[in-house]
């Protein structure tokens, strides 16, 4: 047993590109020695500039994570209730925790890996040769919780080494990802990670929240206010210099009616700082960006596209989606959009009684030609119906793929020393090559677990 202990260790390592030794001291910072400033201290935006093309990150439903050029970054919680680092990697098919300790318990600080109990939202990005955590802060409750509840950015090697905190925001700031598929996105370029940050303020009114955009570049450990933001904005895009925002004016009047509002579409260059309007659509069609186009499927079920450079917009094909069919995008990879479509069915169990299920079917559509088609994908049962094994990452060759939910019980210690047992899911992962996946192929290589 201790043997195959050493063997997995030893495999995590060398995952991670056998940079440390073994046996060297862990470097991670203390959150009881970071100083949460009162007020948040932004760099010149003189000392700004973009570094290289800008990308997207997409933030789609079942993502935990971000993907590298060697693997997939993503943060998860184990059985014994401590949250920790882990990273796909896509040439082995192995998931291992970010620590190169052998004798680590992955805990507590000592731990590379280690996400401190109470911090919300964290998001792993690498960037140029870094690794961002991104924490999304709780300002709500940061009065009670303490620095855990900030907002703030870490940054360490690809491999776990040399953590640290350059940056921390102030007790009103958070940055949020949203929920579901109104999830918030970011961008990044060679150097520098964009993001949009939110100060909730309490005004006679009630509260005011107050949104910007924000770089932080991994090179002067800096951060730069960008812009000052409308209501509700979100990254949906970005091209050549360019990051592109929606703005939902309105939807956050409670009573609103959503299928009243128009999302606005601005495109932002960071070359100059200045943006200009380019489009609106109803808020209730949910958009998707590639490069410099924007895909939305309209009300009457049109496939219609906008380029980002010019505000022109077209429908490259008519009726593909009946408007009364319930559908979700799904994501959009390779230069296909992917949906699902809501189908109920019914089976009789042990005792005759009619059961419902749920099923989501996934189809793709070809943005060039417009055409839909169902995708022979893969299966899962996810509890009340089947779900699709969705695209969570391009892997070069292959795609990394939601290949199930495990259920799990979570155990822990409270400070009273008392047991405390809930019951979570836990992610599971495959690899598929993309032409596999795209052409019906069942074959998935299951990514294994290291603990």
């Amino acid at each position: 047993m201790r043997l195959k202990k050493m063997i997995c260790t030893t495999l995590a390592i060398c995952v991670l590109g056998g940079v440390l030794a073994a046996c060297s001291s862990p470097n991670i910072p203390k959150l009881d020695n970071v100083v949460v400033p009162e007020t948040n201290q932004f760099a010149d935006i003189g000392g700004f500039s973009p570094q290289g093309e800008v990308s997207l990150l997409p933030v789609e439903i079942g993502a935990t994570g971000f993907s590298s050029d060697t693997g997939y970054y993503h943060v998860d919680t184990n059985k014994n209730g401590f949250t920790l680092l882990r990273f796909v990697d896509y040439a082995s098919a192995k998931d291992v925790v970010v620590c190169n300790r052998p004798e680590c318990k992955h805990k507590d600080e000592s731990c590379t890996a280690y996400i401190p109990f109470g911090s919300s939202g964290v998001n792993p990005i690498p960037v140029g040769d870094k690794l961002i955590l991104l924490y999304g802060g709780n300002p709500f409750n940061f009065d009670v919780v303490g620095n855990v509840g900030a907002a703030r950015i870490e940054v360490m090697e690809q491999n776990g080494a040399n953590r640290t905190i350059p940056y921390v925001f102030d007790g009103t700031t958070s940055i949020s990802t949203g929920l579901g598929i109104d999830k918030r996105s970011f961008a990044k370029d060679e150097q520098n990670l964009y993001f949009i940050a939110e100060q909730i303020l309490n005004s006679s009114n009630g509260v005011e929240v107050k949104p910007f955009l924000c770089a932080y570049n991994i090179s002067s450990q800096q951060v730069f206010m960008l812009k000052e933001l409308d209501s509700n904005p979100r990254i949906i895009g970005a091209f050549a210099d360019n990051i592109v925002l929606e703005y939902a004016s309105g939807i956050e009047i409670v009573g609103t009616d959503a299928s009243s509002i128009q999302a606005e579409i601005e495109v932002f260059s960071l070359s100059s700082l200045q943006g200009s309007q380019v489009a609106t659509h109803p808020y209730i069609e949910h958009v998707r960006c590639e490069g410099n186009m924007c895909y939305r499927i309209t009300q009457t079920g049109d496939l219609a596209a906008i380029d980002l450079s010019t505000g022109e917009e077209k429908v490259i094909a008519a009726g593909i989606v009946s408007p009364e069919t319930e559908f979700l995008i799904e994501g959009l990879q390779d230069g296909k959009l992917f949906l699902t479509f809501t189908t109920m069915r019914t089976e009789a169990n042990e005792k005759g009684e009619e059961i419902i299920f749920v099923d989501k079917v996934l189809h793709g559509v070809d943005l060039q030609s417009g055409t839909i088609a169902e995708l022979s994908v893969p299966y899962y049962e996810g509890g009340n119906g089947r779900v699709p094994k969705k695209i969570l990452a391009s892997a070069g060759q292959d795609y990394l793929c939601l290949d199930s939910k495990e259920e799990i019980s979570i155990t822990s210690l409270d400070d009273e020393g008392k047991t405390t047992t809930v019951s979570s899911y836990k992610t599971l992962y495959a690899l598929q090559n993309k032409e596999d996946y795209l052409n019906g192929g069942q074959q998935m290589r299951a990514v294994t677990e290291i603990s």
